[in-house]
């Protein structure tokens, strides 16, 4: 039916999807891109991040993502929507705080609190607090700015556009708290929070709740509440 054709036309704007957990940019949602969230995904997608994962290379940074995702929309054009997971999550704001346009973002588990980034980086390298320390003034050195400079908390406070957010995260996430959406959200209170419970910092993306959360967000459906657990 010509409506049935409109509506999918509709969904299916060019989105594009950004990841960087460990590189495991080849995560998507089985049933994704049939269900309308990744069409065309081989062209509107950004790999994994450098030097993460299986991804070559030994390092990289969010100045140099932030160049990446500006030479994908050169080529492809402003997305519709952007959906981003974890540290690409703090990559889009970044670049959108630097003039980037940005009409709508999901951003799943993503990181946003400096100080709790590098504790649970030293947690995973067993690293003394001495190293914290060190890691601040590299990043003051290297950059002139402070490492909090660097997170989503201070992007959105110096964000001049204002996109439709959505966060999505998992009440136990092991790898980035579920307080880094919460206090990203006191600083943008028009963001909705759909937060999940059982499924990580990973399984989140595979969770059918979450992809239809996401399908109706870029069709604009309404939603009785902006704070849901499911």
């Amino acid at each position: 039916p010509r409506q049935l054709q409109r509506e999918r036309h509709r969904i299916l704007k060019p989105q594009l999807l950004v990841d960087t957990a460990g590189s495991r940019a080849e995560v998507v949602p089985p049933g994704a891109a049939g269900r309308g969230l990744a069409p065309d995904l081989h062209r509107r997608r950004v790999p994994g991040a450098p030097g993460h994962g299986r991804s070559q290379g030994r390092s990289t940074n969010i100045i140099e993502f932030e160049e990446v995702i500006k030479n994908i929309y050169d080529k492809e054009g402003v997305p519709e929507a952007v959906i981003a997971h974890s540290f690409g999550g703090g990559a889009i704001l970044y670049a959108a705080m630097n003039g980037l346009p940005l009409k709508k973002l999901i951003s799943i588990a993503s990181p946003s609190i400096g100080d709790d980034i590098i504790q649970t980086y030293l947690r995973t390298i067993h690293g003394p607090p001495a190293t914290a320390v060190s890691f601040k003034s590299y990043i003051r050195r290297a950059t002139g700015k402070s490492f909090d400079e660097f997170t989503s908390l201070h992007f959105i406070r110096n964000l001049h556009q204002k996109p439709a957010l959505l966060l999505i995260h998992d009440q136990n996430d092991p790898e980035v708290s579920i307080n880094h959406a919460i206090e990203l959200k006191k600083l943008y209170p028009n963001a909705s929070l759909f937060r999940t419970d059982g499924h990580g910092h990973i399984r989140i993306l595979r969770d059918d709740r979450v992809i239809a959360r996401c399908l109706s967000f870029i069709k604009d459906e309404p939603t009785a509440v902006n704070t849901v657990t499911v």
